[in-house]
């Protein structure tokens, strides 16, 4: 999953990776944030994609050049990088991801995503690739809520 990346104006970079199944997606996700910047103050070089393991051993060699590390992913994932690194890393705890049924959603649709979500992501351990908590708006009848509860 991406995350917004905010790129401040006193000229610090951004270096995105994100996961293999997703690589074609990253690329056109990093070269719209770099046309966007085009169009600002901000050098559009600032936001740099990598996409291998190997790309990620090597920056985390870089504590003289990169200040901060925010690691996406399993704790697994965080621990590793944390272990690997003299760079400071801003990992995160295990937490709950929720996720929200609008009174506008197609409720067919959400049905498919969320068993595809738990089923297909939910054995893995990461928080980002399963939801733990549903919320469904009160307009959302109890025949539609029933069929996610059996999903």
């Amino acid at each position: 999953m991406w995350r917004v990346i905010l790129v401040d104006y006193i000229g610090n970079a951004a270096i995105l990776k994100g996961g293999k199944e997703s690589s074609r997606t990253a690329t056109v996700l990093a070269n719209a944030i770099k046309t966007g910047l085009a169009n600002t103050r901000l050098q559009p070089n600032l936001i740099q994609l990598i996409q291998s393991r190997e790309d990620v051993t090597s920056l985390l060699a870089l504590d003289r050049y990169i200040d901060l590390v925010i690691p996406r992913g399993s704790n697994s994932l965080v621990k590793s990088i944390q272990n690997n690194t003299r760079i400071p890393v801003m990992g995160h705890a295990d937490g709950l991801c929720s996720v929200y049924l609008d009174e506008s959603a197609d409720v067919e649709k959400a049905v498919r995503i969320s068993v595809d979500s738990k089923v297909r992501f939910g054995r893995q351990d990461s928080c980002m690739r399963h939801f733990n908590e549903l919320c469904i708006f009160r307009s959302i009848t109890l025949r539609h809520a029933m069929q996610l509860r059996r999903s």
